[in-house]
């Protein structure tokens, strides 16, 4: 009798994507056709994406002491007039780094609230560190604006061990977790309608848990940051809880959407963003109704000229004040020294730059400065930055440094995909790693957001020789050259700081 082909052991290989994730975008695919906006994502127009116009009687002015430059005035009263009108829409407002995208945000939320357009705003985001940071800036504003009669009643959606500590107070869990029981579902219905802005990521806002609170509100206002780092269906997820009018704030140039799946994202296009289709839509087009900021305030002309040049066509002006460091504002050094086997690591530049680090802490006028100095280590590979990490333990050389010169810099070593987006340093060292460069480093937009970081001053490390076979990476190299930026270096040479002053200190102290 035959026997039954029966395995021995079955092999369950690990979902990549949780299923929660993938019901809650088919829902929201599926729920599309019911949204006032579904036309104007399937085929965007002028009309569907542009701004109600503003003229001088409406009178929508910032109610914070930000100065706003006349395209962030622009942008947020027309944001501002857009809900008023209440006709559905959706908004596009584009911002390179540096260019207060988040001050556009704050001040859009805190003029609708004092003006009362609409009864609450959501604000969302892809990454956590990014709705935090807009949770944090508002919160530094809750009192002037309650001094105004400007009730700013936030209110924080997630798992809290993803949050800021200093956003916990106002989170929804920290908020519900001691009311009894028997109360609960009373009490968290009055949070919420007592709650005029919620902020929270794209998935927790269609979380099953809080969605079943956020429908009955119906929601028409919602602003997204870093809307470029949001997949299609991520942006639409939202819409379910009412949302009529949704504004995309964010940079077609930085961070696309992460997906899991190389090779679903090739074949069906999911490493772009709705927020990038609509850009490449009226890029062709001779008129465009999305609004775009053109002036950085983040960092010194040195750092911000050739992404202005390579992936801003030159548009961007340069208003950022930023104080002397004393050192070298933008430098690319270029070692031989070769990654390991694994590609991933490059102990000679990871020696380099802990060297660079030990010579900026030994060398600089640290205790001249009324603030912290901010350096930021990016590397592009988790496994370089475990070992920068190791290699600074390990040193006793930091040891010997006094701790109240220790305590003047505040040192961070990140992989680029740490939702560095956002944020800034005063100095970034970024760690190239690899000789032999593959996709991961010719990224246009991973590269755009590394040189992006730095306010004062920018280091590039590498063993560059073969990255001029790219053509964004021989602009970058050929303009440094051109302006005496890029210096070739032996990485055992530069152990002491004596040795490696003349990389970072300019002999006349004149930057």
């Amino acid at each position: 009798m035959r026997k039954n082909n029966i395995p021995d052991s079955i092999v369950v290989e690990p979902v990549k994507m949780k299923i929660s994730l993938t019901l809650n975008y088919l829902n929201s695919l599926v729920l599309l056709e019911k949204s006032p906006l579904c036309v104007a994502i399937l085929k965007p127009t002028f009309n569907d994406h542009e701004f109600s116009p503003i003229n001088d009687k409406d009178q929508i002015k910032p109610v914070t002491k930000d100065k706003l430059d006349s395209k962030q005035l622009e942008a947020m009263a027309r944001i501002v007039k857009t809900v008023e009108d209440k006709k559905s829409k959706i908004c596009l407002v584009s911002g390179p780094a540096g260019t207060g995208k988040s001050k556009l945000i704050i001040n859009s939320v805190l003029s609708m609230l004092s003006r009362k357009s609409t009864d609450r705003i959501l604000v969302c985001g892809q990454s956590n560190l990014t709705i935090d940071s807009i949770v944090l800036q508002l919160l530094d504003e809750k009192s002037a604006m309650k001094e105004k009669g400007i009730e700013c009643k936030v209110l924080r959606l997630g798992p809290e061990e993803k949050m800021n500590e200093l956003v916990k107070p106002v989170s929804f869990i920290s908020l519900t977790k001691s009311v009894d029981a028997n109360k609960k579902s009373e009490y968290i219905q009055k949070l919420m309608l007592n709650s005029n802005v919620i902020v929270s990521t794209l998935m927790s806002c269609r979380a099953a848990y809080y969605r079943n609170h956020l429908q009955d509100l119906n929601i028409s206002v919602c602003i997204i940051d870093e809307a470029s780092q949001a997949s299609e269906l991520e942006t639409f997820l939202p819409l379910k809880l009412g949302v009529r009018m949704l504004f995309l704030v964010g940079d077609p140039h930085q961070f696309k959407p992460r997906v899991h799946s190389e090779e679903v994202m090739k074949v069906l296009n999911l490493d772009k963003s709705f927020f990038h289709r609509v850009h490449k839509i009226f890029e062709k087009k001779d008129k465009t109704p999305i609004l775009s900021l053109n002036t950085q305030y983040r960092m010194t002309k040195a750092i911000s000229q050739w992404p202005n040049h390579y992936f801003y066509k030159g548009v961007l002006k340069n208003e950022a004040t930023v104080q002397p460091l004393g050192i070298y504002k933008y430098k690319l050094l270029n070692h031989s020294s070769p990654e390991e086997e694994d590609g991933l690591t490059n102990i000679g530049e990871a020696k380099l730059i802990v060297d660079i680090t030990y010579a900026l802490l030994m060398l600089m006028g640290l205790g001249k400065f009324d603030f912290k100095v901010s350096l930021g280590i990016i590397t592009l590979f988790e496994e370089q930055r475990d070992l920068i990490i190791k290699m600074f333990d390990q040193e006793e050389r930091f040891k010997s440094i006094s701790k109240e010169r220790r305590d003047r810099m505040n040192i961070k070593v990140v992989k680029m995909s740490d939702c560095f987006q956002g944020s800034q340093c005063d100095i970034i060292i970024l760690s190239c790693v690899q000789s032999k460069p593959t996709d991961h480093i010719y990224d246009p937009h991973r590269i755009c957001v590394s040189l992006t970081r730095a306010k004062h001053t920018l280091i590039i490390c590498g063993n560059l020789t073969k990255y001029k076979e790219n053509a964004m990476w021989k602009d970058l190299l050929d303009d440094a050259e051109d302006r005496d930026a890029l210096l070739d270096i032996e990485v055992d040479q530069l152990d002491k700081p004596k040795n490696i002053k003349w990389l970072l200190i300019p002999c006349k102290q004149i930057i």
